[in-house]
């Protein structure tokens, strides 16, 4: 594959990363705004909420928020997967991406579980939502991305 066409491909993909950033913040503003209950217009985004959401109890939209949190997830480490995949073609690679994903939902699960654990659900839940916020934005598809590029120019040395 030309170097043009690849590197296009690379450019729609980052692109499609920061919709799906983008799209991921709209959505969980629109529930924060339910949950704290705060008048419109309250955010940047000026999306009104879904007349549903205001239905729900704070406790159901808390665990909405983390089925959400699950599939924007799989969506990043998927969108980040392909990129890596195939600007790279290392199995080596895509599963390193597949375990930085993992591990850092996997630790955000934990801190939230012994918050709950503890009775201090308040302070691990914000450090757990912290965690689980960095595999839903595209920082870490570049941090990734760019940190394979360098091992792979310091491999080919």
């Amino acid at each position: 594959m030309n170097h043009y066409l690849k590197n296009s491909v690379v450019g729609l993909v980052l692109i499609l990363i920061f919709l799906l950033g983008y799209l991921r913040e709209l959505v969980f503003l629109s529930i924060n705004a339910v949950i704290n209950k705060y008048p419109f217009p309250y955010t940047r985004a000026y999306i009104k909420p879904s007349p549903f959401l205001y239905n729900l109890s704070s406790e159901t939209l808390f665990y909405l928020k983390w089925i959400l949190t699950l599939c924007f997830s799989v969506f990043f480490c998927g969108a980040t997967l392909a990129l890596i995949h195939f600007y790279y073609n290392s199995k080596a690679f895509n599963k390193l991406t597949i375990a930085t994903y993992v591990v850092l939902f996997m630790i955000s699960l934990i801190t939230w579980f012994l918050g709950s654990l503890f009775n201090q659900v308040s302070f691990f839940y914000t450090a757990s939502r912290f965690i689980a916020g960095l595999i839903q934005y595209p920082l870490l598809s570049l941090v990734i991305f760019s940190l394979l590029y360098f091992i792979k120019i310091r491999n080919n040395e």
